[in-house]
């Protein structure tokens, strides 16, 4: 596969480089909203890439839009209510039954 990783979206409004980009049948992987951070657009470059590998074709130029979105965390508790729920369980029963004594929260784990 030839083609070209980048944060540049901007390269998308030119046509010059879209003209070029058809010509070469390149494809074109354009990791979005990720700003100058290369740790993100890596990370998020190969969380696709064999999907985009998978799908690439010689013989066509392709773009490729990676992008990703900030969630807030989502509350441990829901998690919890879910499980109970699903062994009709009270949630706080459930937790009760299964949290830890105090003395195993101070002991260490590789023990």
């Amino acid at each position: 596969m030839d083609g070209l990783i980048t944060t540049d979206a901007k390269m998308l409004s030119f046509p010059r480089e879209l003209a070029v980009l058809c010509q070469t049948k390149l494809t074109l992987v354009v990791a979005e909203a990720v700003g100058h951070d290369p740790n993100k657009a890596t990370g998020l470059a190969l969380a696709h890439i064999s999907r985009i590998c998978e799908q690439t074709r010689a013989d066509r130029a392709q773009v490729w839009r990676l992008r990703t979105s900030t969630k807030p965390a989502e509350r441990r508790w829901d998690f919890l209510t879910r499980v109970a729920y699903r062994r009709g369980r009270p949630a706080q029963d459930l937790y009760v039954s299964e949290r830890l004594t105090e003395d195993q929260l101070r002991r260490s784990p590789l023990e």
